[in-house]
């Protein structure tokens, strides 16, 4: 008998980071507005609002930090595409009180370890 071992892909394993992400925004008290939003610049992992404000979080995914730490990997190209993807969501929404977070988790065996960082700069 064959053993069918089953491979994760690059979006499994994107989307179970983003719905980790998601559980932790939610028992913040965070409402997830929208998901894996594409625009002509990049895409926003996941739009949520809290307090009457938007955040445009992305999740950065990492088994190990030899090509740097998840937020490391945020880089200034990466940043302007998010910042163009975020201006245009804003102006079609009408938004206008709005910060980018990255949320990066890194398993750990069983468990993830997850980091929040608020309210990053896009300069």
């Amino acid at each position: 008998m064959k053993n069918h071992m089953t491979t994760q892909t690059a979006k499994d394993i994107g989307d179970k980071g983003e719905n980790l992400a998601c559980s932790l925004l939610e028992k913040r008290g965070y409402t997830i507005r929208d998901r894996n939003v594409r625009g002509r610049f990049g895409e926003i992992d996941i739009v949520a609002k809290k307090d009457e404000k938007y955040h445009f979080i992305e999740v950065r995914l990492r088994s190990n930090s030899t090509f740097g730490t998840p937020v490391e990997t945020v880089n200034a190209k990466k940043r302007l595409r998010l910042k163009k993807t975020i201006e245009y969501y804003c102006f079609t929404e009408g938004v206008t009180n709005w910060q980018l977070d990255i949320i990066a988790i890194q398993p750990l065996g069983n468990a993830n370890k997850i980091m929040f960082y608020k309210n990053i700069p896009l300069e």
